[in-house]
């Protein structure tokens, strides 16, 4: 049953039930992941002393959008690492000894799925915690993201999977060595570490130096053409700041298209979001009726989402608690960065990374797409699958 409840409030739960300052609650969770775990070091006074240790994921640093190489350049204002940003699966390498595992950004074991990867990971001396992206990947290129789906849900044995569907594990930071946690270190001694272990195991994420918005987007446009995402351009002296986005990392990344839909379901947001509707699953037209293909929670600003959740109240149909039907009436373009087929959605699509680029308060449902634009999108990616 779900009461809406987030880990910031078991946060400060923690924090008053054992009388531990909020900020040693905060570290503490983002170093042991589990608040369960969390909150017995609490109760026996010991959650000042959690630190990294491998088989105890922790939540993995985010990158913040940016939306030009102009933007990026200003941001920084000096020479910067310049990443392939990969579309795959964010996995944490965990190695103890002859042991390894690995874990998703969710924080699930998911070891099994990939033995390849743990077995390579085996290899190297010592005990330590990577980051990095498990990627489709045959030829030099990537391969079309929905592949994964495959060893994720495990359809098929291990071997014809690992045939079909080839899977690299590239680097790009070290969380933990021999005892020794890394994140506090700049990124430059931890990029450093990384390349030497990485040197007998596996790949290490492309990275490139660059600093004008010119050589952002020249290197920009080579990760498109390879067929990546685009990048994540990293700070040289930013700290692993876990579960967090930092103004160290951000991301480009170019917009396949953008579509009109309708807004036909919305719920209440998490975190500093509680309370407001900021949660939008919208719809597109099929003949007479709508069918639902995504839902988007990024793109609007404070006072728009405030503004909207009056709105989806007025609009609401049926009240469920913390989701609500409203009346199809409000009009949004949705930028996304791709296709896939979806069993989730009535349309039989879902896009990929959707976000609101703005509410089209000019137009109504009858303007909104349709489910033949979202198939003819999905029929011209150059990097495509036919995988439900």
């Amino acid at each position: 049953m779900r009461t809406g409840l987030v880990s910031g409030l078991v946060e400060e739960a923690i924090s008053r039930a054992y009388s531990v300052t909020k900020e040693e609650v905060a570290r503490a969770h983002m170093v042991v992941g589990d608040l369960g775990l969390l909150a017995g070091a609490a109760a026996r006074g010991e959650a000042g002393q959690l630190k990294i240790a491998p088989f105890r994921p922790v939540n993995s640093m985010l990158a913040e959008p940016m939306a030009t190489p102009y933007e990026v350049a200003a941001h920084f204002g000096k020479e910067i690492y310049a990443e392939y940003k990969y579309d795959g699966v964010r996995v944490q390498a965990h190695k103890r000894g002859d042991e390894v595992r690995l874990y998703s950004r969710r924080l699930e074991d998911i070891t099994a799925s990939f033995p390849e990867i743990a077995s390579s990971i085996r290899r190297a001396e010592g005990n330590f915690i990577l980051d990095g992206e498990i990627v489709p990947f045959s030829g030099g290129r990537p391969l079309p993201f929905q592949l994964l789906q495959r060893r994720l849900r495990r359809t098929e044995g291990f071997k014809d999977a690992a045939k079909k569907v080839p899977v690299t594990y590239f680097a790009f930071d070290i969380l933990y060595r021999d005892g020794e946690e890394k994140v506090g270190l700049a990124l430059t001694a931890r990029r450093s570490e990384l390349s030497t272990l990485m040197k007998k195991v596996g790949d290490l994420a492309h990275s490139e130096i660059v600093r004008r918005a010119a050589e952002i987007q020249a290197a920009f446009r080579r990760s498109r053409e390879l067929g990546y995402e685009g990048l994540v351009l990293k700070d040289p002296e930013s700290s692993y700041t876990m579960g967090k986005r930092g103004s160290g990392w951000v991301k480009l990344k170019e917009e396949l298209d953008t579509i009109d839909a309708v807004i036909v379901a919305a719920e209440y947001g998490h975190g500093k979001r509680a309370g407001r509707i900021s949660d939008y699953t919208f719809a597109v037209r099929d003949g007479g009726a709508l069918k639902t293909i995504g839902k988007a929670y990024s793109g609007l600003t404070d006072a728009e989402i405030r503004e909207m959740t009056g709105r989806m109240k007025e609009l609401t149909e049926e009240d469920y608690g913390y989701k609500r039907r409203v009346k199809p009436e409000v009009v949004i373009e949705v930028a996304f960065d791709s296709v896939q087929k979806s069993a989730r959605h009535d349309s039989g699509y879902a896009l990929r990374f959707p976000r609101i680029k703005r509410v089209r308060a000019d137009k109504s449902v009858a303007d909104i797409d349709t489910v033949d634009k979202v198939a003819a999108i999905f029929a011209r990616q150059r990097l495509k699958s036919n995988e439900p």
